[in-house]
C-alpha cells in the first residue's frame, strides 16, 4: 500500500483538532450545500471502523483560508497479504472550488495542485442533494472488491517459482515497459539474485524486489510504475 500526500502551493499540514476549530462553512448560493472537512473525515473513519479496517496513519493539509482540504489515510486489512491494506485519499472545499472527492486503492496519490489519483475515484459536487455517506460508502465498496481481488492475485505469486531465465526476461521486460529505470534495475537484480537465498526465487520475491526500489522515488512515479509492473506480471506470469 502506498498512500501519499504532498502539501505545497500554500497549504499546510494540520491535525483533526485544527479541522474541528474551523468556523462553520457558509453556503455560497441557494443550491450550494457545504460539507465540513471534519464531517468528511468522520464519515470515512466510521466507515472504515464498520468494516474492521484499522487506520495506521492519517495526514491532512489545508489551504490558508481553510476552504480547501486534502487528506490521506493508510489502513491495515487482514484479508490483504503481508500487512497490506486500503489507502484512502480525500479532497473537499467549502467554496465550491473542488468537488468532494475520494480516491481509494493500494496506491493513492493526493496533491494540492489537484493531482488526485487512485484505483477508485468518486466525485460529488456540493449541491443540495450531496451525501458524504453515499460518496464514502460507494468508494469503499468498490475499492474493497478490487483490493481483495488483488490480494488473491498477490498470494498466487508466492506459489509461482521462477527459473533464472524467466526472471531475467521479466527484468528486461520491466525496463522496456517503464516499470523501472536502468539504475533501479541494477538494484532489483542485486536484491533478487544476490541478497536472498536460491530457495525462495518466486514471482512474489521478484515482484517485491521491484517494489522495494519504489520506496526511494516520488509517489507519483510509484503510482505509474507499479501499474506497469502489475500489467507485466499479469500478462507474463499469471497467464503462463
Amino acid at each position: 500500500m502506498v498512500a501519499s500526500l504532498i502539501a505545497h502551493r500554500g497549504t499546510r499540514l494540520v491535525s483533526q483538532l485544527e479541522l474541528a476549530m474551523l468556523p462553520p462553512p457558509q453556503p455560497r448560493s441557494t443550491t450550494h450545500r457545504c460539507v465540513p472537512h471534519l464531517d468528511v473525515v468522520a464519515e470515512i473513519l466510521d466507515e472504515l471502523k464498520r468494516r474492521n479496517l484499522a487506520v495506521t496513519k492519517e495526514t491532512y493539509s489545508l489551504s490558508p483560508d481553510g476552504n480547501r482540504f486534502f487528506g490521506v489515510l493508510d489502513t491495515r486489512d487482514e484479508l490483504m497479504p503481508d500487512g497490506l491494506g486500503v489507502a484512502i485519499g480525500i479532497r473537499n472545499s467549502h467554496d465550491q472550488t473542488l468537488a468532494l472527492g475520494i480516491c481509494a486503492g493500494t496506491r493513492v496519490f493526493v496533491c494540492d495542485n489537484l493531482a488526485f489519483t487512485g484505483e477508485v475515484i468518486r466525485y460529488r459536487k456540493h449541491t443540495s442533494r450531496i451525501s458524504a455517506v453515499e460518496v464514502v460508502r460507494g468508494a469503499v465498496d468498490q475499492v474493497l472488491d478490487a483490493t481483495h481481488r488483488e490480494a488473491r492475485w498477490l498470494e498466487s505469486l508466492k506459489a509461482r517459482e521462477l527459473n533464472d531465465g524467466v526472471a531475467k526476461s521479466l527484468l528486461i521486460d520491466g525496463l522496456r515497459r517503464g516499470a523501472c529505470t536502468a539504475p533501479q534495475l541494477h538494484r532489483i537484480v542485486r536484491s533478487y539474485f544476490v541478497r536472498q537465498p536460491d530457495s525462495s526465487r518466486t514471482a512474489w520475491r521478484l515482484y517485491n524486489s521491484f517494489t522495494d526500489v519504489y520506496k526511494l522515488q516520488p509517489p507519483n512515479l510509484t503510482l505509474v510504475r507499479s501499474r506497469r509492473l502489475n500489467a507485466l506480471f499479469q500478462r507474463r506470469v499469471c497467464r503462463n
